[in-house]
C-alpha cells in the first residue's frame, strides 16, 4: 500500500520533467542567434569562434595521414608531436597515449592511424557515440535530428573522444599540456580531467553547424544556454523517441497530425457535396430537357 502513493508522486515528477522538456525544446535559430554564439556557448567554454581559418581546428578530416590540426598546432607555438592523451572520461574507453586503431568499420575513421579513443568502445556505430554519457546526453533529446545536423554533432563527438591536439586545452592541465589554465588539483571537488576551455575552432565549422541545424529542435540550460545545463536541469525526461504517443513532447506533433486529418476530412466533405450537387443539378437539366423534347414533339402537326 505504501509504494502507491508513492509510485503516484513518481509519475507525476515524471510527467513534469516531460513537460519541463517539451518547453525547453526548440530550434537551434531560436537558441542561439549566431554561428558563433552556438560554438561558444552549446559546450560551455570548450570552444572559440575562430575567424581567422589558419587558427582554427577542424572537427573532422579525411585524410588519415594528414591530420590538419597538427600543422595548426604548429602555428600556434604548440607542440603537435603528442605522446600523452590528456582528456580523460573514461579510464577504459580513453587511452594513455594516441595510437593506431584497427576497426575500420567504427564512425571516428578520420583518427584511425592516430586516437586517443578506443573506436572499439567509443564508435563502433552512431548509436554508440550518442550515448557514451546516458540518455540526458543524447543529441536527439527533443526528437530525431536531421541528416546533415546529426552528422555534424558526430564530427564533434569524435573530435573530442579522438583528437590528441584536443588534450592540449584541458581547463584544468598537468605540467605536459601546452595550454594550461588552471593546474590540476586532485583534491579540488571543482577540478576535472575532461573539460575542455577555449579551444579555437574555425569559423566555417560553427557557420556550417548552424546552417545544417538552424531548423532542428534541441535543449540548453535555461542559464547558461549549454547541452551540458539541459542534462542537469532536466535530468529525468526521456528523449523524444522514447517519451510516449501521450506526453507532452510528441502532443505538439500529434496535434499537428491530428489537425491535417481533421482538415483533410473536412476537404473530402466538401467534395463529396459539391459531387452531389453536380449529380442533382446534372439529372435536373436532363428531365427538363427531356420534357421539353416530349412537349415539343406533341405539338408538332401529325400528316
Amino acid at each position: 500500500r505504501s509504494s502507491i502513493p508513492n509510485q503516484k508522486n513518481k509519475s507525476t515528477h515524471y510527467n513534469k520533467e516531460i513537460s519541463k522538456m517539451s518547453s525547453a525544446c526548440k530550434t537551434f535559430e531560436t537558441l542561439f542567434d549566431s554561428p558563433r554564439t552556438l560554438g561558444e556557448t552549446m559546450w560551455g567554454g570548450a570552444f572559440t569562434y575562430e575567424e581567422d581559418e589558419a587558427k582554427g581546428y577542424d572537427m573532422w578530416f579525411f585524410d588519415a595521414d594528414n591530420n590538419p590540426n597538427n600543422a595548426v598546432a604548429d602555428r600556434l607555438g604548440l607542440n603537435s608531436t603528442v605522446d600523452q592523451c590528456h582528456l580523460v572520461n573514461d579510464k577504459d574507453r580513453n587511452k594513455d597515449a594516441p595510437g593506431p586503431e584497427s576497426l575500420t568499420a567504427a564512425e571516428c575513421l578520420p583518427w584511425r592511424k592516430n586516437s586517443c579513443c578506443s573506436h572499439e568502445k567509443t564508435s563502433p556505430s552512431v548509436a554508440t557515440l550518442r550515448d557514451l554519457y546516458g540518455d540526458k546526453y543524447r543529441w536527439d533529446r527533443c526528437g530525431e535530428l536531421s541528416p546533415a545536423c546529426e552528422r555534424l554533432f558526430i564530427f564533434e563527438a569524435c573530435f573530442y573522444e579522438c583528437e590528441p591536439i584536443a588534450g592540449l586545452y584541458r581547463k584544468y592541465g598537468t605540467v605536459n599540456s601546452s595550454v594550461q589554465h588552471a593546474a590540476y588539483n586532485a583534491s579540488n571537488d571543482d577540478h576535472n580531467e575532461w573539460e575542455l576551455h577555449k579551444m579555437p575552432i574555425k569559423a566555417s565549422v560553427w557557420k556550417e553547424f548552424y546552417a545544417a541545424c538552424r531548423h532542428d529542435k534541441f535543449c540548453v540550460g535555461e542559464k547558461d544556454k549549454s547541452f551540458f545545463g539541459c542534462a542537469r536541469e532536466i535530468p529525468l525526461a526521456p528523449t523524444l523517441a522514447t517519451a510516449g504517443p501521450s506526453s507532452p513532447l510528441t502532443s505538439t506533433d500529434s496535434s499537428k497530425d491530428t489537425g491535417l486529418i481533421a482538415g483533410l476530412a473536412v476537404v473530402s466533405s466538401l467534395l463529396v457535396l459539391a459531387l452531389v450537387a453536380f449529380a442533382v443539378y446534372f439529372c435536373c437539366c436532363n428531365n427538363r430537357k427531356q420534357r421539353a423534347v416530349t412537349e415539343h414533339s406533341e405539338n408538332q402537326p401529325h400528316n
